[in-house]
């Protein structure tokens, strides 16, 4: 069928119809770059008949399957498109929604200037219109992007919004997951007290829900402000029980998340053997699921602990093939946490000229991406290096 597809769309002028048909099959006999290339073809056709509507189908249809490559910078390109022809149609509603849904693949990706900005036109959109919930989304996705620029005490403000917009609207999910995101940024400024309370009330409306899930990212948050308390074995019994959940409930990528944590606690106590080996399975499982992009944290993570076990050459490899990963994503941020270990494996292996090239590219990715936490750190590794 796809090659009497082939045929037909090589044969018709603007063939729109047997474009995104072949896309259709591409896509479902596994052939997605090819699908996304018909349904290019068929959005583009559609646009110059002037059908938006149709346009916009063969948009998402591409951005669909370059999502499923992990194609993010194609992503990015067809949701703007989607995002320009909302805006030509005057669809103010679709292109707040498709803002919105930009929006949060940007701060996927690190694209965190335009992430803000997409999120705060959504915003603008939904409170003109009173849409209490489309607020509520708004300012957690600003949020996000706050915390991501390292910017917490803003990141706060923005999740009390949600929160506040959540309570009063009586969503009890959404209510738990405002007071974890604001326990979380108490934990980042310091406020341990106030960070612990939040997140045991997240938690303990989380269980009355039922929200299994949500129990489990409750405690892995809980995980997270015992560890800066410094208490390491709390921190450790957290993560543990809130991987037993999400491995009892099937959940992989919670459970990888909770595996690389155990391996950050036990860098802490001095086990570098036993916290590579965390980080060797928080891989495998991110390999199995081809989560590309939650990959990079812990091959990161890997090369730092073989560079304190000694082991500081093995960690060149596992970074060059973190920052080819970094780049065939687009993910600008991760690029730049990866260059800075990678200066500090070079700073060990006594190649210091190169060590502070690779600190200063990473201060200026970071500087670029106003991640100001980032850019503390990099231009400390730069001064050390100099």
């Amino acid at each position: 069928a796809l090659a009497r597809l082939e045929k037909h769309f090589a044969a018709t002028v603007p063939g729109t119809i047997a474009s995104r048909l072949a896309g259709v099959c591409a896509a479902k006999a596994g052939r997605a770059k090819q699908g996304e290339d018909f349904s290019v073809r068929c959005a583009r056709d559609r646009e110059t008949l002037g059908w938006l509507d149709g346009a916009v189908e063969g948009w998402r249809q591409a951005y669909q399957l370059a999502l499923r490559q992990r194609a993010f910078p194609r992503a990015v390109e067809y949701l703007g498109t989607v995002v320009r022809i909302h805006g030509q149609r005057g669809s103010r509603g679709g292109e707040a929604d498709t803002r919105y849904e930009l929006a949060s693949l940007q701060t996927h990706v690190g694209q965190l200037k335009g992430a803000l900005a997409n999120f705060q036109d959504a915003l603008a959109y939904w409170e003109e219109t009173d849409d209490q919930d489309g607020i509520g989304v708004a300012w957690n996705g600003i949020g996000t992007v706050r915390v991501k620029q390292g910017r917490f005490a803003r990141a706060l403000k923005a999740f009390e919004k949600s929160y506040r917009i959540w309570k009063e609207m009586g969503n009890a999910s959404r209510e738990a997951a405002g007071l974890a995101n604001m326990g979380l940024m108490h934990m980042k400024l310091g406020k341990y007290t106030e960070a612990a309370s939040q997140l045991e009330a997240s938690m303990q409306m989380r269980k009355s829900l039922g929200e299994e899930a949500g129990v489990a990212q409750s405690l892995m948050n809980l995980g997270l402000v015992r560890q800066q308390l410094g208490d390491k074995q709390g921190a450790l019994d957290a993560y543990r029980e809130s991987g037993m959940v999400y491995e009892k409930l099937g959940h992989k990528p919670g459970l990888a998340q909770c595996i690389n944590n155990i391996g950050t606690i036990q860098v802490e106590l001095g086990d570098y053997d036993g916290a590579a080996v965390s980080f060797e399975r928080a891989i495998a499982l991110k390999e199995e699921l081809g989560e590309r992009a939650d990959l990079l944290t812990s091959l990161n993570n890997l090369a730092d602990v073989h560079n304190k076990r000694g082991r500081s050459a093995d960690a060149l490899p596992i970074l060059d093939r973190a920052i080819a990963l970094a780049d065939e994503l687009g993910m600008r941020e991760q690029r730049a946490i990866i260059l800075r270990t990678r200066g500090v494996v070079l700073l060990e292996l006594d190649k210091p000229s190169e060590a502070e090239a690779h600190f200063k590219e990473s201060v200026e990715l970071f500087e670029r991406l106003r991640s100001m936490r980032w850019t503390v750190r990099a231009l400390t590794s730069l001064a050390l290096a100099q």
